[in-house]
């Protein structure tokens, strides 16, 4: 198979999506497809790059449209990226499979690489993935770089997990840090690469220099899981950067991690960090709560709920929420839930019983996932 260099296509076309976690391994997001190869692209890749960047979206996906229906196999490829990501019209990830399927068989590099990816996400079968496994091993034996890098990183995804590949987390870590190798490597590998070098993944030597400094990387490339743990790296490390440690957790929170949430509000609550701010912290614990059924959340909340810190007092509604997550196996909600349970009024006990079930009915039962 010809080695082609990869060309961006920009910036616009940045795709998330989120592959299941293993049990001893963190989530983390899935790739951006590789863009089209210069080589083969010629004059619509320019005309269409030119129509992206300058705001016309539409116009380069018709510009790729008119190339794929030529058969060219990296117009394929391309199009493909536009109708997964949905830019310059509808989103439409089935039709992008069948696209790269087109611009595989053509000979197309990139969609072998691309297609590859696809198939070890968190919505495939068993059989998809040892496919999607064997078309990135094609690539990493086959390609130069950036290609065999991108291809290393998530090969290493899929060892580390035991997608498609039996499972060989040693094997896994070392094609994961081939992938962080590369200098705009893709955050979600940074992310595993870091988790291996912190938790000392079996055959891994721990290295905190290391894990801290691709953590760092992932943070910068908006993966939130890593924006929280390199919080938490600047907020215990010699020295101690609490202010830094506040900026990349609450980075985390807005960008929808649980950790990141409730870390935010208790760094809000204490005024680590930051100004305190003990309204702005019941809100989190309650986005947390309500968007992860939370108990830690719970517990935070409802004991903010029962002293009337952040905002109005609510004792039936506090003793409910520390109840349900006391029930769910919080022991710090088991302690509290000793401490005012001679403070709460029978009154407003009873009251907490008919607002648990509702709440239960709206968010799900409580639990101790962080």
């Amino acid at each position: 198979m010809k080695v082609r260099r990869v060309r961006r296509i920009g910036c616009v076309l940045a795709f998330v999506a989120f592959c299941g976690a293993s049990p001893a391994l963190a989530e983390e997001p899935m790739p951006a497809l590789a863009e089209t190869p210069a080589a083969e692209a010629d004059d619509w890749f320019e005309r269409a790059t030119f129509a992206l960047t300058h705001g016309d979206p539409a116009a380069g996906r018709a510009i790729v449209q008119q190339a794929a229906d030529t058969g060219d196999p990296e117009a394929l490829n391309a199009l493909a990226l536009y109708v997964e990501s949905g830019v310059g019209g509808e989103a439409d990830p089935l039709r992008a499979l069948e696209l790269l399927e087109s611009a595989l068989a053509k000979g197309s590099q990139a969609a072998n690489l691309n297609l590859g990816l696809r198939l070890l996400g968190p919505d495939q079968s068993h059989a998809q993935h040892a496919r999607g496994a064997e078309l990135l091993d094609e690539v990493y034996a086959e390609s130069k770089e950036p290609m065999k890098a991108i291809a290393a990183g998530h090969l290493g995804r899929a060892y580390a997990f035991g997608l498609g590949v039996t499972r060989d987390i040693p094997k896994g870590a070392r094609l994961l840090e081939e992938g962080a190798a590369l200098p705009e490597a893709d955050p979600g590998v940074l992310f595993l690469a870091a988790r291996a070098r912190q938790q000392g993944w079996e055959g891994v030597e721990p290295d905190p220099e290391r894990s801290a400094a691709y953590f760092r990387r992932a943070a910068e490339g908006g993966h939130p899981a890593a924006q929280w743990h390199y919080g938490m790296v600047l907020l215990h490390g010699e020295p101690k950067d609490e202010i830094g440690a506040y900026m990349w957790i609450r980075k985390a929170a807005e960008g929808g991690d649980l950790r990141g949430m409730l870390s935010t509000a208790v760094m809000l609550a204490t005024g680590e960090g930051v100004g305190e701010n003990d309204p702005e912290a019941r809100t989190w614990y309650e986005r947390a709560a309500n968007d992860f059924a939370s108990a830690h959340a719970l517990r935070g909340l409802g004991g903010m709920l029962l002293t009337g810190e952040g905002g109005a007092k609510d004792a039936a509604r506090g003793w409910a929420y520390i109840t349900l997550a006391a029930d769910a196996g919080e022991e710090a909600a088991k302690v509290g839930r000793e401490h005012f349970l001679g403070r709460v009024s029978a009154r407003d006990r009873r009251k907490a019983k008919k607002i648990a079930p509702v709440w239960i009915a709206e968010h799900g039962k409580p639990s101790l996932l962080e």
